[in-house]
């Protein structure tokens, strides 16, 4: 996560987004990338803009899919260690449960629900799953990243 003073500049950059712009960038700092639909419901478009412009929140554009994440992963993990476990928990479950509604027609959505309920509550268990099983393979292929 770098060094205090680096943790310290980030927090404070990240501070000064203001108080509005919190639920979304907790939300950013746990599922790392969410819809730009998701992120409207979570902020105002004001908040948006304004995450946009000082260049903490990128969009990204993937056909007709937009989605938001942090311009850098430090403002995320930095931003990670200061979510308490209960509040931690109950953002993942629903972001877990709002992509399940909205029919995980993603590649990478029975994964990313799967990864999300393990850290909320130790357990990939889904209920949906016993209606809709994932396909086979599908949590075993984990995309790996590549070397730095």
């Amino acid at each position: 996560m770098g060094t205090p003073k680096l943790r310290e500049l980030i927090g404070t950059r990240l501070a000064a987004a203001g108080p509005a712009s919190r639920p979304v960038l907790e939300l950013l700092a746990l599922c790392e990338r969410i819809p730009l639909a998701v992120a409207q419901e979570t902020a105002s478009p004001e908040v948006l803009a304004a995450l946009e412009a000082t260049e903490l929140v990128q969009l990204t554009t993937d056909r007709r899919r937009v989605t938001a994440h942090f311009a850098h992963p430090l403002y995320g993990d930095v931003l990670r260690a200061d979510i308490p476990y209960l509040r931690r928990r109950t953002l993942l479950l629903a972001q877990a449960e709002r992509i399940q509604h909205l029919g995980m027609r993603r590649r990478d959505d029975t994964l990313r629900i799967a990864t999300w309920h393990l850290a909320a509550t130790g357990t990939a268990d889904l209920p949906c799953w016993s209606e809709r099983p994932p396909s086979p393979g599908t949590l075993t292929t984990i995309p790996r990243s590549s070397p730095s």
